[in-house]
């Protein structure tokens, strides 16, 4: 009797012992299992990487239909195609004073007064940064702060307010991403933008083509394109409109005096 007494509390004393580490191997997490908890799920169709921003040192994504990342608008110079303003540091301030700035004595034009940009031109003086979701492309530029939204589910808004960047809904005609947008207080009434968005096969560059229609659909002037280079590296630092476009009103200091001090 006594000798099973002693198995058992030895059988006890092992259990005791082992309990801990069974529960901790029951209770670890898989890799499966972090990876569900890190990202969701799984990938969201037309958005590899849904509501996650590609970090700086990461190629882009291969989905012809995953426009998430940091991209500048293509133009010679400056990583990326984009590059800053010349002798600004990345991503500060604007460039030469455009026609009817204080420069020329002509009349204020609306971006030296700070007027927000349409929906044609939103936030390419600068990196922005593109985050999708399954149901919305948002683009967020560093000029102006300037956010476009677009939808890609539900309907226009009845009695649509025009304002600079307009409602815009998106769809898929295959890897191709279809905009419209309406109510841009840039154009006539009725009349709306489309953008087709196409990816390069090595996923570093957007081609936009840009067109504009009246109400009955016919062209407001030639399609034009806007090219979108990637540039993970680039950051979105603060473009306060009034802070650096005072270069341009009399009296002002030259933007590079700002971000200086």
């Amino acid at each position: 009797m006594a000798i099973h007494l002693r198995q058992a509390a030895a059988w006890l004393l092992l259990l005791g012992l082992a309990a801990p580490l069974l529960e901790a191997q029951v209770g670890k997490p898989t890799a499966e299992e972090l990876s569900r908890r890190n990202n969701g799920p799984g990938p969201v169709p037309g958005a590899a990487r849904a509501n996650q921003v590609p970090l700086s040192d990461e190629p882009p994504s291969s989905d012809p239909r995953d426009f998430a990342g940091t991209w500048r608008a293509g133009r010679p110079g400056g990583p990326g195609g984009g590059g800053p303003r010349p002798g600004a540091p990345p991503g500060a301030g604007p460039g030469p004073a455009p026609p009817g700035s204080a420069a020329t004595g002509a009349k204020l034009s609306a971006r030296v007064v700070c007027v927000p940009p349409d929906g044609t031109t939103a936030g390419t003086d600068g990196p922005l940064l593109i985050v999708q979701t399954a149901t919305q492309i948002t683009w967020a530029a560093e000029e102006m702060h300037s956010i476009r939204r677009i939808y890609l589910t539900g309907s226009f808004t009845a009695d649509f307010k025009p304002n600079f960047l307009g409602e815009a809904l998106g769809h898929w005609e295959q890897n191709t991403l279809v905009v419209e947008t309406r109510g841009l207080k840039a154009l006539p009434a009725g009349a709306r933008m489309i953008e087709h968005w196409n990816k390069s096969a090595d996923g570093r560059q957007i081609e936009l083509r840009i067109e504009q229609q009246d109400a009955s659909g016919a062209p407001l002037g030639a399609p034009r394109t806007q090219l979108l280079n990637w540039a993970p590296g680039d950051k979105l630092l603060e473009w306060m409109c009034e802070d650096y476009n005072d270069e341009w009103l009399p009296g002002g200091q030259d933007y590079n005096d700002q971000v200086t001090h």
